[in-house]
């Protein structure tokens, strides 16, 4: 019968697109988060340029990403050693930056802070993994 057919391919098509939805819906989330972590690394990332201690005890307080995740193939803590920030680098190591982490390329902050001369925040490793 030519309804029972029609009805067939249109509950088909209905239950397809009901069980599709909450992916797209799920997917357009993810990204969204994806976005928000990169922006929120971002300004980690530029508070540590510019020495901003508040801002970045206020960034730790008021969201939830994790210290140890990488920017651009490095931890947060890396790019303070690599600027010679020991103060940051402490603060950072205080909150749960891991001081031991290597980048995607395979070296440690302490070896990132030798190898751009930035000697004060290579010896505030050394103190706090001692």
């Amino acid at each position: 019968n030519l309804c029972e057919i029609i009805n067939h391919q249109v509950m088909k098509t209905f239950f397809s697109i009901l069980f599709t939805i909450p992916f797209l819906v799920f997917s357009q989330t993810e990204a969204t988060s994806i976005q928000e972590k990169i922006i929120l690394q971002q300004q980690f990332v530029e508070a540590i340029s510019n020495e901003d201690y508040s801002r970045i005890e206020t960034l730790i307080q008021n969201n939830t990403l994790d210290l140890n995740d990488y920017y651009e193939g490095k931890t947060l803590l890396i790019y303070a050693s690599i600027q010679n920030k020991s103060e940051m680098v402490r603060l950072l190591c205080l909150h749960g930056a891991e001081p031991t982490k290597r980048c995607i390329e395979g070296y440690t902050p302490k070896q990132h802070a030798i190898a751009n001369n930035a000697y004060q925040a290579a010896a505030e490793i050394v103190l706090i993994i001692a």
